[in-house]
């Protein structure tokens, strides 16, 4: 297997812009019978296959916004978005695109964000590989963290 990528993180001011390119490979040796199309990957104690040869697209764009609220030391909106252009005939692309804001107060971090994608794996039935599906999918997301 062999990836390359590229990638661009930019500040200026109040705004924050990153994009990458990557590209990647894996030739898997894998038994008769089994595509050599995708590999098996795991993630939160699950498993799932990706497709074995693609590039990947980033673009994210951030703004620190001016606040003046009691306790609040940053408030920062984004929003992110994420391509998989798979190589096999017959996959289709998978899309993610997240917006949302961080809140950080002293040593917590709140992200508030909606979550959309299309064909991606852990929304609705999504895959990173073949199959799966083609609708887009939305998921409101809290996650709240503290930091010492």
């Amino acid at each position: 297997h062999w990836a390359v990528a590229t990638h661009l993180d930019s500040h200026c001011g109040r705004w924050n812009v990153q994009l990458q390119l990557a590209r990647y490979a894996y030739n898997p040796k894998n038994p008769v019978g089994i595509t050599d199309d995708t590999i098996t990957v795991g993630a939160f104690a699950d498993s799932f296959e990706i497709a074995a040869r693609g590039d990947v697209y980033v673009a994210n764009v951030a703004y620190n916004l001016p606040i003046n609220w009691p306790g609040i030391q940053l408030l920062t909106c984004y929003n992110d978005f994420s391509m998989l252009d798979k190589d096999v005939d017959g996959f289709d692309n998978s899309y993610i695109n997240t917006t949302g804001c961080l809140i950080n107060a002293g040593p917590t971090y709140t992200y508030v964000d909606i979550i959309r994608g299309k064909n991606m794996t852990y929304l609705g039935s999504g895959s990173l590989a073949g199959g799966g599906n083609s609708d887009w999918e939305t998921r409101f997301n809290i996650n709240f963290g503290i930091y010492w």
